[in-house]
C-alpha cells in the first residue's frame, strides 16, 4: 500500500457560469478531523443516497461507513482530504493506491448547496496531480448506477470499465466503476 503525502494548496477558480471567484484550499485529514467527516458525510452522503437506497440499506451503511471506529481503520488505507473556502469545509474524498497505476477515489462528497460551483472538479483534479507524482496513470472509482453524480464524472473524462454488483449486508451496491486516463 502507497500513502500519500499531500501539500495544502491553493487555487483561486471562476465558478461556473459566473463572475465569482472561489479560493479553495486543500489539506490531509487528520484523525482529529474524523467529527468533521462525519458532519460532512451526514449533510452530504444522505441526501445522496436517500432518493436511491431503502432506508434500512441507508442507515446500515452510514453507521458501518461513517462511525468514528469504522474511519479511523479507513483512515490505516485511505489518504483523507478535506476542501475548504476559507475556514469551512465544503467537501472530502479519500483515495488510495494499492495498485501503483492505479489510484482509486474512494470517496468524493460535497455538500449540496456547494455542488455545481466546480468543488469536485478541483478535488479530481487535485487527486489526479498527485496520483501523477506517484506515477499512476489511471483513476478509477465505484459509483452507484443511479447516482446522478455519474454525469458528473463523466463529463470529468471517467468512463465505465464495468458493470458490478458487490454484496453489502443484506443488500446490494449496483455499481458502475469508472476509469479516467490521466497523463
Amino acid at each position: 500500500m502507497v500513502l500519500f503525502i499531500l501539500n495544502i494548496k491553493k487555487e483561486v477558480f471562476l465558478l461556473p457560469n459566473t463572475s465569482k471567484t472561489m479560493r479553495l484550499t486543500t489539506r490531509v485529514a487528520t484523525l482529529q478531523d474524523i467529527p468533521q467527516i462525519i458532519e460532512l458525510a451526514e449533510k452530504s452522503w444522505l441526501p445522496t443516497y436517500r432518493d436511491i437506497l431503502v432506508k434500512e440499506q441507508l442507515e446500515l451503511m452510514f453507521r458501518l461507513i461513517y462511525s468514528s471506529s469504522s474511519l479511523k481503520k479507513q483512515f490505516t488505507e485511505h489518504t483523507f482530504i478535506l476542501a475548504f473556502e476559507g475556514n469551512e469545509a465544503k467537501a472530502f474524498s479519500s483515495f488510495t493506491n494499492n495498485n501503483k497505476e492505479i489510484v482509486k477515489i474512494q470517496k468524493l462528497y460535497i455538500l449540496p448547496d456547494n455542488q455545481g460551483k466546480g468543488i469536485g472538479s478541483f478535488i479530481v483534479d487535485y487527486i489526479a496531480a498527485e496520483a501523477k507524482n506517484f506515477g499512476a496513470s489511471t483513476l478509477e472509482l465505484n459509483v452507484n448506477r443511479y447516482n446522478t453524480a455519474k454525469v458528473f464524472y463523466e463529463k470529468m473524462g471517467f468512463k465505465i470499465h464495468e458493470v458490478v454488483d458487490i454484496p453489502f449486508g443484506n443488500y446490494w451496491l449496483n455499481d458502475y466503476v469508472m476509469r479516467k486516463e490521466i497523463y
